[in-house]
């Protein structure tokens, strides 16, 4: 039986897996940040997105073909200026649903690096103008 035998191999061999154990989970708390932080700024992008579509872009499109389909009804401007600017709608229309898909991935995203719910802001839940649909009163021109 040694004298000198106080397991010192074993007792280093501890420690360093110990000291590499704790840098592994710095490292993962560092990944976990940085993971946080990229999902937080792409919500916030997104979102900024959505509301423009919401209170600006959406209203705007409303907007041209509601004058455009006055001025076709005043026979200022034909059926394909109409339809083009119905088409410019739509394309605005599928814009808005394309960046709320975004918004919604990348809040999936952020609640997945931060491990929880996240209350869902008011503003998000609003929805948005809705498209105008025809309507076959008296006096208005449809194509």
């Amino acid at each position: 039986m040694p004298i000198f035998n106080k397991h010192q191999a074993g007792i280093a061999r501890a420690a360093a897996e110990s000291r590499r154990s704790q840098e592994h989970v710095a490292a993962l708390a560092v990944e976990i940040r940085s993971e946080a932080r990229e999902a937080s700024a792409r919500l916030a992008a997104t979102y900024a997105m959505v509301q423009h579509y919401q209170k600006v872009m959406l209203p705007l499109q409303q907007g041209i073909v509601s004058e455009t389909l006055k001025f076709y009804n005043g026979m200022l401007v034909g059926v394909y200026d109409l339809l083009l600017a119905r088409q410019a709608q739509v394309q605005t229309a599928r814009q808005y649903v394309s960046a709320s898909k975004d918004f919604w991935l990348a809040w999936t995203d952020l609640e997945r690096a931060v491990g929880g719910k996240i209350p869902v802001p008011a503003a998000t839940t609003e929805k948005a103008p809705d498209e105008p649909r025809p309507s076959h009163q008296h006096g208005d021109k449809q194509p």
